[in-house]
């Protein structure tokens, strides 16, 4: 009969301490991979979040009836100074200019009562890239005096003018240049000292030939 060596076992020994590591760092590896691919959606997550938020933009009404510097926070509802890309509403009549207008890109401008705007610079420009309004029986007017102020309406922006926009005399004249889509009402009416432009691309309508 064939004999076999001796195997000794210590007390206390463990046989399987191999299998069991093993597992045990198969278990770490795979929780560490998972914690791993967390972190990484959580990441992506906030990073897509951060990116909505910053290509945002918001609705400020301008409040005083007086007028008063676009440059005021309290100025507009809700506080804060109008940045690129937001929506600008001025929505009641006002009996002094909003002053300090500065170069800026607005997406929409909606005008539904009598105001004016004074340029912050001597020569400032407003382009919207939306869409523009003034309502029916309702005056914009821009610029003043030694302190040209221009206005654009970009490709692919619409405006809709059914009250009177006025370019004020200023030296030079202000612009109103539109390459994007513009109506006007029956009522409509633009004028001033400074030159309207249609560029290549743009569309103009009237509501009749009296507009």
């Amino acid at each position: 009969m064939k004999r076999y060596p001796r195997l000794d076992v210590p007390a206390g020994a463990v046989l399987f301490a191999h299998p069991v590591n093993f597992l045990r760092d198969l278990i770490s590896q795979v929780r560490n991979s998972l914690r791993h691919q967390v972190n990484v959606a959580l990441l992506v997550f906030i990073s897509l979040f951060v990116t909505l938020a910053s290509n945002g933009q918001t609705t400020r009404v301008w409040q005083p009836i007086a007028g008063g510097a676009w440059t005021t926070a309290s100025n507009w509802l809700p506080s804060g100074v109008p940045s690129a890309n937001d929506n600008v509403v001025v929505d009641k009549d006002l009996t002094g200019a909003i002053t300090g207008v500065p170069n800026i890109t607005l997406k929409k401008l909606k005008i539904s009562g009598n105001c004016r705007f004074d340029p912050g610079g001597t020569n400032q420009t407003i382009v919207v890239s939306d869409s523009f309004f003034i309502a029916q029986g309702k005056t914009f007017s821009y610029g003043i005096s030694n302190s040209k102020m221009n206005f654009s309406l970009a490709a692919n922006a619409v405006g809709d003018i059914r009250g009177e926009m006025i370019m004020n005399t200023s030296t030079p004249a202000g612009t109103f240049t539109s390459s994007g889509s513009l109506q006007m009402g029956a009522s409509a009416l633009i004028r001033g000292t400074g030159a309207f432009t249609l560029n290549a691309g743009a569309s103009f309508s009237i509501g009749s030939s009296a507009g």
